[in-house]
């Protein structure tokens, strides 16, 4: 089998599912396009009113930024609401998930620390424990992928107090019928691949499934597919609602993760299935 040729890729992309689309069918896949989730105009507020106080008090010990559109968007709207704070965040140390969150920074006149590869909870957790006294604050900026509850309670033990400073407040679909459509077709064997942009996408679509009452046979379909992750933040996710990530790229990036599943994904099908037919 060459690249996605004969292959059915279940997405659940909302955003820039046309992009995505395009590059499988790029790749000889039909795309199953279900949008899991809407992204609703964020309410800022509780997050920049918590930032405010953290920085008017020297309350923060670090600021972990795990994403490049929802820093921009809290520090476009932080700054100008209070410029003056701009020395406050310049003392405080910052910790920046990967190449684009640090340019996001760097934009504000800003410079975070890169966090380690491959750029997971794992690794803020490590850091973290590496650098934060007991009893300091951690302020982390999302923006659809939340700390793992488990790693939440983890670092509280150790005695960090631990702030979500979240950007974005995702929803279900205005129209949730491809979603219910591709919760059905997983569970009849519909799909070959699961291709992930989005931890939450995974979690929004069980969550459906749930209200369907379909959820452990929704969980079996999904195990039943060759998935393929953007990154480890949605393959942390992923294993904590019990579904198997095969493959996850080194780029996180939509081209490099369709390319990477047109390598990959054939190989994996054959070890699975050796009496599958390919074409």
């Amino acid at each position: 089998m060459n690249g996605l040729h004969g292959l059915n890729i279940l997405i659940l992309e909302s955003r820039r599912a046309v992009e995505l689309s395009t590059l499988i069918r790029g790749y000889g896949g039909t795309p199953m396009h279900a949008p899991s989730m809407r992204e609703l105009k964020p309410d800022l507020s509780t997050a920049l009113n918590t930032l405010e106080r953290g920085l008017r008090t020297a309350d923060i010990g670090v600021l972990v930024c795990m994403t490049a559109v929802g820093t921009r968007l809290l520090l476009r709207e932080f700054l100008a609401r209070w410029p003056e704070h701009l020395v406050s965040l310049q003392q405080v140390p910052l910790l920046a998930q990967n190449a684009a969150v640090e340019a996001v920074l760097a934009s504000f006149g800003l410079k975070g620390a890169p966090l380690a590869c491959p750029h997971g909870w794992a690794q803020v957790q490590a850091y973290l424990d590496a650098h934060v006294q007991a009893g300091q604050q951690v302020m982390i900026v999302e923006y659809g992928d939340s700390l793992p509850r488990l790693m939440q309670r983890e670092l509280e033990m150790t005695g960090l107090r631990v702030t979500t400073l979240a950007t974005c407040r995702p929803s279900y679909p205005l129209n949730p019928g491809p979603l219910a459509h591709a919760v059905r077709e997983c569970i009849l064997g519909g799909p070959d691949v699961l291709i992930l942009s989005n931890g939450v996408q995974l979690l929004h679509f069980l969550k459906f499934a749930e209200s369907l009452k379909l959820l452990e046979e929704a969980r079996h379909g999904l195990n039943r597919l060759v998935t393929v992750s953007i990154g480890s933040n949605c393959t942390e996710i992923a294993t904590e609602l019990g579904v198997r990530i095969d493959l996850q790229p080194t780029s996180p990036k939509f081209d490099g993760l369709v390319e990477y599943a047109a390598t990959h994904v054939p190989a994996v099908l054959q070890e699975r299935y050796p009496l599958r037919r390919t074409s």
